[in-house]
């Protein structure tokens, strides 16, 4: 199954939709359209994020940023502030425990 069919339908620059939930964590499936931001946030559990297509910039209030291509991934501090940048359209997919 593409990607893109998880998201028929929707045209807004971030979409997002929980994949998998359960005792061992959530993952949720992230659509970034090109230049979207995913607003500065925290998460209060240990959480992964994978970039499964296009390119987007993840980047904490601290000044730490990672550049995200397919297969990168990155993971993110509980409590810390960070956004993300859509490069190009893209799928990405966070892991929270």
């Amino acid at each position: 199954m593409q990607l893109s069919a998880h998201f028929e339908g929707n045209t807004k620059p971030l979409a997002t939709k929980k994949i998998l939930a359960g005792g061992e964590g959530t993952a949720i499936l992230i659509r970034l359209l090109e230049n979207a931001i995913l607003p500065t946030h925290i998460t209060k559990v240990p959480a992964k994020l994978i970039c499964l297509e296009g390119s987007a910039t993840y980047s904490e209030v601290e000044g730490r940023t990672i550049d995200l291509e397919p297969h990168a991934s990155v993971e993110i501090p509980v409590n810390h502030e960070h956004a993300v940048k859509a490069d190009q359209n893209g799928a990405l997919l966070i892991l929270l425990k």
